[in-house]
């Protein structure tokens, strides 16, 4: 799985680099890894049918950690998503934009 994961990683941001240069004003695009650690991940945030895929509590988490980073330039965003207890949704205010790179 960690090479199906890192090869599907690598499809996307060759999609990536195939269309960054075709940014307008109306289109973007915009490379976001997704690099879970899911042994960090606690019992409850797998799911209790094959303890590999994530639970509702690890979708939501999933899902929180990648919008917090749609406001994080591509360099700043983290290597790796490890599991961190409460996670907030970040609010963005009146000057966030997505980060197109």
């Amino acid at each position: 799985m960690d090479l199906v994961s890192a090869g599907y990683t690598e499809q996307l941001r060759l999609i990536h680099q195939k269309y960054k240069p075709l940014r307008t004003d109306t289109f973007g695009v915009m490379f976001s890894p997704a690099n879970i650690d899911v042994s960090s991940f606690p019992v409850n945030g797998l799911s209790n049918i094959d303890c590999f895929h994530p639970s509702t509590l690890g979708h939501e988490y999933v899902a929180k950690s990648l919008w917090n980073t749609l406001f994080v330039p591509l360099e700043s965003k983290p290597k790796e998503m490890r599991w961190v207890h409460d996670l907030e949704v970040y609010c963005p205010s009146e000057v966030d934009r997505f980060q197109l790179d």
